[in-house]
């Protein structure tokens, strides 16, 4: 069962108009027989402080601890992680390519991991005016054989990209060209399916039908650096991404990491909408101090081609440390259909179904997909469709662990399933007549996880600025008492010193006989003195 605490989100990036359809979509997820929406509940005040109850040395530690800047005790770590980080493959390995092509069902068998230690150091660091910091990141891969099921020589099966690519783009063109198309790719020796390594996949391999388009039709746009070869992450490797703006957080704690600008600009080009194309969020590396339950917190990714909404799951910790899971948002891969907000990201004219994402614009123009991996929390049909697909929420769902108080994500598991559409072409053989599908060709998840520095960050910002307010109390209080002491001590010292004074001079001889005497308003001591000689 999905439980979704959807009915008391608060969307903080949605507009205004969006708001109604969500919560037309949130009450459409009460109908639905698997999912179930919590009523709104109080904030845990035990795990999430609040901030009225926040005490003010930790106000002032996390005020200077959070934020980009080279004075806070995070900026080292922002400029050049010492965090682990790996990106895992995961292969789906194809069991029966001819069936397939005969309209049978395809099979799969998943080989996995294959991980590669990156890193990501923070390059040309230049802080702006207006309150942001810019900067690159190349990213930086290392095959990790102790992490890995076997080396980067190991094969598998899969659908062949550019072929599929290259069907999908003439696909409504008449049948001569299409004749003629078939008949190139057999001289090029281009296969529905294929045998690739690791390696070949991922750092790319020769691809005839690149490199004669390349030499015959200079022209023809193929992606910069893909002229002969195919690869998912060819030229990637030492490469940064692009150039990141972000909020230091110095002026407003809120912004902090926040992305301004990606390459110069708010906003993408891919989608048909303005709220599908706008950059929102952050990296996944920071967010604000004091995250609460019902935020939607957005992380923006070049690989995602766009701001990706994460909603509240449930509890976790890491060595102690209380975190908080943010998952998918449940809405972020349904068709418009069933979100309307999403009508921005349709890019075919049909829908597709229910766990999909079609990033054609973001890809050249290549036909495929994204999902969370083995389809999960997808279409029935999706996964129904693929024997050897076994969904597993712990394995195959997109979340980070968010420690609320400072805003800091301690895991990551960032998982993309790339899914390559395939279709029957009449007048291009090749095609057989293979079903209308979206065929899984692996999926990978950048693996992140907290480590002893990091953790430290929590022990220095939260338990030992907690243990200081606490002694500070103490300390108050017994300043307090102290004075009070103090102002004791002197007014008896005050009083003995007086009774002494008055003994001394005072007769010794004389006596007293005192009459008192009380007027009808105010009672009033009248001392009659008698004194008697001798």
């Amino acid at each position: 069962m999905l439980t979704c605490p959807g009915m008391c989100v608060r969307v903080n990036t949605v507009l205004s108009k969006d708001r109604i359809a969500l919560r037309s979509y949130t009450k459409s997820l009460v109908l639905s027989s698997n999912i179930h929406v919590e009523p709104c509940r109080a904030r845990n005040s035990a795990s999430t402080f609040s901030r009225a109850r926040r005490p003010t040395v930790l106000i002032v530690v996390l005020g200077q601890m959070m934020v980009i800047s080279p004075k806070s005790p995070i900026y080292p770590e922002w400029k050049d992680p010492t965090l682990p980080i790996y990106t895992k493959f995961y292969f789906l390995d194809l069991q029966n390519p001819q069936e397939v092509l005969e309209g049978g069902r395809p099979s799969v068998v998943e080989i996995g991991p294959y991980s590669y230690k990156m890193s990501l150091p923070r390059e040309n660091v230049t802080f702006n005016d207006n309150g942001t910091v810019t900067s690159t990141q190349p990213y930086s891969y290392v095959f990790d054989r102790s992490q890995s099921v076997g080396d980067e020589n190991d094969t598998f099966t899969t659908a062949n990209m550019p072929f599929w690519s290259t069907v999908y783009f003439v696909r409504d063109a008449g049948l001569l060209i299409k004749a003629a198309l078939s008949l190139f790719l057999a001289s090029q020796k281009e296969e529905p399916f294929m045998r690739l390594s690791v390696r070949q996949l991922i750092w790319g391999y020769d691809e005839p039908l690149f490199k004669w388009l390349h030499e015959n039709l200079p022209d023809y746009p193929l992606p910069p650096g893909f002229e002969t070869q195919f690869g998912f992450l060819l030229g990637r490797n030492d490469t940064p991404l692009g150039l990141y703006t972000v909020f230091t957080g110095v002026g407003n704690k809120m912004k902090v990491n926040q992305i301004d600008k990606f390459n110069g600009m708010s906003h993408l080009t891919y989608w048909k909408s303005e709220s599908a194309n706008r950059i929102t969020g952050s990296d996944g590396m920071m967010y604000h101090r004091g995250i609460e339950e019902d935020e939607v917190l957005n992380l923006f990714h070049p690989d995602l081609c766009r701001s990706m909404p994460y909603t509240y799951v449930k509890d976790d910790s890491l060595k102690g440390v209380p975190l908080k899971i943010f998952g998918v948002a449940p809405w972020a891969y349904q068709n418009s259909t069933t979100y309307p907000p999403n009508q921005g990201f349709n890019i075919t004219p049909d829908e597709v179904p229910r766990g999909l994402m079609r990033i054609d614009p973001c890809r050249y123009g290549t036909p495929i997909a994204l999902s969370n991996p083995h389809f999960f929390d997808g279409d029935p049909s999706l996964a129904g469709g693929i024997d050897g697909l076994s969904q597993n929420p712990e394995k195959h769902r997109n979340y980070f662990s968010i420690e609320p108080i400072l805003g800091m994500p301690f895991k990551l598991r960032m998982r993309l399933q790339i899914n390559q559409y395939m279709q029957q072409v009449q007048g291009i053989s090749q095609t057989g007549k293979v079903k209308t599908m979206y065929m899984p060709g692996f999926w990978f998840e950048e693996d992140v996880t907290a480590n002893d520095e990091v953790i430290g960050y929590y022990d220095t910002g939260i338990k030992l600025t907690g243990i200081i307010a606490l002694l500070m109390q103490y300390l108050s209080i017994a300043i307090g008492a102290s004075i009070i002491v103090a102002f004791l001590l002197v007014g008896f010292c005050k009083l003995i010193t007086k009774e002494k004074k008055s003994i001394i001079s005072e007769p010794i001889e004389t006596n007293y006989d005192s009459t008192h005497v009380y007027d009808n308003i105010n009672p009033v001591l009248t001392t009659q003195r008698n004194v008697q000689t001798p």
